[in-house]
């Protein structure tokens, strides 16, 4: 279940649970066809679940924000991801990156 952080008029934020990362996988992939194609287009499913399963990878490191209006439909998401060093960022992943490993400062955090 879904625990809600805070309202603010029509709005709020909620800390996203596992059981409603499908329901996130579908804003996002609706969200980028309505954006970069101007329409949803015949391989919409199979790309909900890629991301649905991208994103059940991160969850146990991450955060996932969502805003929803009142009738509980998501506005926007951010996630907020603990980085090991070890795993590729999803930047990494989509634009064939090489490892920031070497590049960042050491953190004893």
């Amino acid at each position: 279940m879904n625990r809600l952080i805070s309202t603010y008029g029509g709005y709020a934020i909620w800390q996203l649970s596992v059981h409603s990362l499908y329901q996130l996988a579908e804003f996002v992939v609706c969200q980028n066809h309505e954006h970069h194609t101007r329409r949803i287009g015949d391989n919409f499913q199979s790309e909900v679940l890629a991301v649905y399963k991208e994103e059940l990878q991160y969850y146990e490191r991450s955060q996932t924000l969502i805003a929803t209006t009142v009738d509980g439909q998501i506005i926007g998401s951010i996630r907020l991801m603990n980085w090991d060093r070890e795993q590729p960022l999803p930047m990494q992943t989509y634009f064939n990156l090489p490892s920031f490993k070497k590049t960042l400062p050491f953190s004893t955090n």
